[in-house]
């Protein structure tokens, strides 16, 4: 799985997608944040941003 950032509509959001390209889902959904850099735990159980 991929996490990355996506700005769309005036809204800077992090998306989750499945390593094959496939499945995009938004993991955040707030338009009074600016969410960037997102990273995985070194469990790979949690993101940071």
């Amino acid at each position: 799985m991929i996490a990355f950032t996506s700005w769309h509509g005036w809204m800077h959001n992090i998306l989750l997608i499945d390593a094959d390209g496939t499945n995009a889902r938004n993991l955040t959904n707030s338009p009074e944040f600016y969410f960037q850099s997102p990273d995985w735990s070194p469990d790979g159980r949690k993101i940071a941003f």
